[in-house]
């Protein structure tokens, strides 16, 4: 099961449910308010205990493709009484949601972190 960006924001979810960002390095251009990072490689010793104390989780990555998505994956079969949700598109998404529409959405905000992976992947692909 899967929860919105829109559904995520309009609906003030930030509340009810711990978010999990199982990102690396690129957690520190900043993150959903409130959001834990739990780096999504240290699963039993950092997630897992984590989720036990929790009920209601959102997890995500950059795009919510591949580490978030093996994470609820696992979370879902080690908890199945949990509501464990992973958010669609991930923190990508969200960021080109919010970054025009209140940067206030956006905690630790970091624009030169953004700038330099721009320009990283500006020059690879020159």
């Amino acid at each position: 099961m899967s929860i919105s960006i829109t559904n995520l924001i309009n609906n003030n979810i930030y509340k009810d449910y711990k978010i999990i960002d199982v990102r690396g390095v690129d957690f520190k251009g900043g993150n959903i308010p409130g959001a834990i990072n739990l780096e999504s490689h240290k699963y039993e010793e950092k997630i897992k205990p984590f989720v036990e104390k929790n009920d209601n989780i959102i997890v995500h990555c950059m795009y919510s493709q591949i580490r978030g998505a093996g994470v609820v994956k696992r979370l879902k079969k080690d908890f199945p009484e949990k509501n464990i949700k992973l958010l669609e598109g991930g923190f990508n998404k969200y960021f080109n949601h919010v970054i025009n529409l209140n940067l206030e959405l956006i905690e630790n905000y970091n624009p030169d972190y953004w700038k330099l992976i721009k320009d990283t992947y500006k020059n690879i692909n020159d």
